[in-house]
């Protein structure tokens, strides 16, 4: 009598166990767009600072993704920009930081109105 699945075990089992690199990004002037490469296809993932995910896309077939996201990253906000294979593994984070400084434009605008009503 034979055992089929002592037979059958397959010792190439070929399980993804190694996440992606991680991903490279790049906050674009407008403060809304996130460019970078990855691996090929990943599903990329852009998180706040609370961990709320908050933009997801896919990475084309070499690697390059585009993303826009619903706010501005300003103010040095950052975001968490990471990678995840089609095996589940998921890549270390880039942290991308809003450097465009719109807090100083809103105290310039007020301190110019103030000057205006004297």
């Amino acid at each position: 009598m034979n055992d089929d699945d002592d037979n059958n075990n397959d010792k190439n089992d070929s399980t993804d166990m190694i996440a992606p690199i991680t991903p490279t990004a790049v906050l674009s002037s407008d403060t809304q767009t996130i460019t970078g490469k990855t691996e090929a296809k990943a599903k990329i993932e852009i998180k706040d600072s609370t961990g709320k995910v908050i933009a997801t896309d896919q990475a084309d077939q070499d690697g390059n993704y585009t993303i826009k996201l619903n706010e501005p990253l300003v103010n040095g906000s950052k975001v968490a920009v990471s990678a995840i294979d089609s095996a589940g593994n998921v890549s270390k984070s880039t942290v991308v930081t809003g450097t465009k400084d719109t807090l100083h434009l809103i105290h310039l605008w007020h301190s110019l109105i103030k000057m205006a009503q004297l």
